[in-house]
């Protein structure tokens, strides 16, 4: 990775880290990951099975996978 790439992580990271510390405050409980798969882990991590979920319309949760998980029988999806 080159420094470009390494300066806008950097920053991406530190606005992420800003945005959580501001939710914290607000009690929200405040989860970071660096890549897609990652937050499917989480996710099954966080939401039993059966639970009822639903989602607005997102491009991003599309590409990181979670629709395909939402959808995939394990849970109630709305």
């Amino acid at each position: 990775m080159g420094l470009r790439e390494e300066l806008w992580m950097w920053k991406k990271e530190k606005v992420a880290e800003k945005v959580a510390e501001n939710l914290r405050k607000r009690m929200h409980e405040v989860w970071i990951v660096k890549e897609g798969r990652e937050v499917v882990e989480k996710l099954v991590e966080l939401i039993p099975e059966g639970s009822s979920v639903a989602v607005g319309g997102s491009l991003s949760l599309m590409d990181a996978g979670v629709l395909d998980l939402l959808r995939s029988g394990r849970y109630n999806f709305l």
